[in-house]
């Protein structure tokens, strides 16, 4: 009785008044998580047809991570959509509370695109209301000719639960949207925090009012960008903030002396939460370091093209090696095994990748290069992980017994260390 009693509760408030005449068959990913237990029978309950995929509760997790921005989850999610001809796919976390989306093709739709398009269609119900995204949100909810012509404002705030729900509450938004695919949905819609089922259900009734549209098709509509994905390169808890002031004094100083990134100056600074650059294009880029995992958080979007991507990532490698630069000119000592640790931390915390653009520049890539270690999270990203056990195996490390100790110069100018036993 008090599991049925809260199933209602939590029906009401995700139902409110909608009556749901389209006819929409959904695919429910739900991972074997939380959502399960509420999921199907409330979008049932809004007249959907439901094909159920990892419904049940299992605390072992058997299939996937529950996770909406998981390629394993959304694959799966994916072909189930395909295969069953569905007009949508909606993808839970383990607790429910965050949604993710593909559309009838298959394609995953990144959740602040989507958040874009239900401030859109919200706009036209609520005009002159507050919306609040997070950093590592598209750019393109700024200078939106809907938002624009209905008064709505976007506020960007700090990435992360308590700092999204503060702030909407703040500021009185409608709503607010993070990337990761938590949506706060305000009054009189919600009730301020985030919940993945009363996100589902606006999805319903968005794709309910736009009758005759496909969800692929609506999501065309939206103007093109190129988002990288969310690069995650390890950074030591007790490190990471500072680096991240060390790259903002960098970026401002560029702005402020007019240097150009991907053919564009620099107009805009955003510190809120790390440091967001935004070019006089459009496009943008992020470095912030990760509220709840040893590691920074980069992403880079262009309004331009792929191409551009690159570019503007190219323009963060350059801001590692000005680092490295500053840890050589105080004199480090190459023979400590700390200064291996705290080089490919510098190296890499502006990458998903691994040294790319470096083996030209210094020293450095051909030594790292030999103790690296490259892992994968379960979140596909690239881990450093240094083994020092290596170290001691490689006949042209320097500090071994028998070798001369080597020795950073400031302007790099240093030979590589032969594979023999003389200098």
């Amino acid at each position: 009785p008090l599991y049925s009693s809260a199933a209602s509760d939590v029906y009401k408030r995700q139902k409110g008044a909608q009556s749901v005449k389209r006819n929409l068959k959904i695919v429910l990913a739900c991972g074997n998580g939380t959502a399960g237990a509420f999921a199907p029978d409330l979008l049932r309950s809004l007249g959907c047809e439901v094909i159920e995929l990892h419904c049940n509760l299992d605390f072992k997790f058997p299939n996937y991570n529950p996770n909406p921005e998981d390629l394993t989850m959304l694959n799966d999610l994916a072909k189930n959509v395909k295969d069953n001809n569905a007009d949508v796919g909606f993808a839970f976390d383990g607790d429910g509370d965050r949604l993710g989306v593909v559309d009838n093709e298959g394609n995953e739709i990144f959740s602040d695109k989507i958040g874009l398009m239900l401030a859109e269609y919200l706009s036209e119900k609520y005009s002159s209301s507050k919306f609040v995204i997070d950093v590592k949100s598209t750019g393109l909810f700024f200078n939106n000719e809907i938002l624009k012509k209905n008064n709505c404002t976007v506020d960007m705030w700090k990435t992360g639960h308590s700092h999204m729900k503060r702030r909407v509450n703040e500021i009185n938004a409608l709503c607010g949207f993070e990337k990761s695919g938590h949506f706060f949905i305000g009054k009189p819609l919600g009730l301020g925090f985030d919940d993945g089922l009363r996100s589902a259900s606006m999805m319903i009734e968005y794709l309910d009012h736009y009758k005759n549209k496909s969800m692929s098709e609506l999501y065309s509509k939206l103007n093109t960008s190129y988002q990288s994905p969310t690069m995650a390169p390890f950074c030591k808890d007790e490190e990471k903030y500072d680096v991240v002031d060390e790259i903002t004094n960098k970026i401002i100083q560029d702005q402020k002396n007019k240097t150009k990134v991907a053919d564009c100056e620099i107009v805009e600074t955003n510190t809120v939460n790390g440091i967001r650059f935004s070019l006089s294009n459009g496009s943008w880029g992020l470095i912030r370091a990760s509220s709840n995992k040893p590691s920074l958080v980069i992403v880079i979007e262009s309004l331009i093209s792929k191409e551009e991507v690159e570019m503007i990532e190219s323009t963060i490698d350059e801001v590692a090696i000005d680092l490295i630069r500053r840890l050589v000119d105080i004199g480090i000592d190459i023979n400590k095994k700390e200064f291996y640790g705290d080089l490919a931390m510098i190296t890499e915390l502006v990458r998903g990748l691994i040294y790319r653009d470096f083996k030209r520049e210094h020293l450095a890539t051909v030594l790292i290069d030999k103790i690296i270690d490259i892992q994968y999270n379960e979140r596909g990203e690239v881990q450093p992980v240094i083994n020092y056990s290596r170290v001691l195996e490689q006949k042209d490390m320097p500090g071994q017994e028998g070798e001369k100790e080597i020795h950073f110069e400031p302007d790099f100018d240093l030979p590589i260390p032969p594979e023999d036993d003389d200098k």
